[in-house]
């Protein structure tokens, strides 16, 4: 997988670290793989540390995924509603829900965001682990 190019890898619905990550099963083996990936072949490609970030994160591996969040942010911040997402990702991952809600109405607030639904989403489950609330169906 690492020979990949990154469309394939990261990109590409059911390839590269998608297919291993096996509807999150595997999450800290996916997110292993995309931190080896990140370093070797590509190291400042924000999906790749928002992805990582996400996956160790649906692992409870919150303490990690933060940083990588974090940097996610400053590389992708162009993408109108990006920052807003990591914000209330963040926050989510947090438990704190006065930053929250502040997150969730800027990105409202972006036309053209498409996040928003992702935003509304964590809302419905917030206090939920963030495995429980990517299942969510509230």
């Amino acid at each position: 997988m690492l020979a990949m190019d990154y469309p394939a890898f990261d990109q590409t619905m059911n390839h590269g670290w998608r297919a291993l990550s096996d509807g999150l099963r595997c999450a800290v083996e996916a997110a292993n793989l995309i931190h080896e990936y990140r370093i070797t072949k590509n190291p400042t490609h924000p999906m790749l540390y928002w992805h990582e970030g996400q996956l160790r994160a649906s692992a409870g591996e919150v303490r990690e995924a933060l940083p990588l969040m974090e940097q996610s942010r400053s590389l992708a911040g162009s993408i109108p509603g990006w920052n807003e997402l990591v914000d209330a990702t963040i926050a989510f991952l947090r438990n704190d829900r006065a930053a929250f809600d502040k997150a969730h109405i800027a990105i409202d607030a972006v036309p053209q965001a498409r996040f928003a639904q992702a935003v509304g989403k964590l809302s419905h489950c917030f206090g939920m682990s963030y495995m429980q609330a990517l299942m969510c169906e509230k």
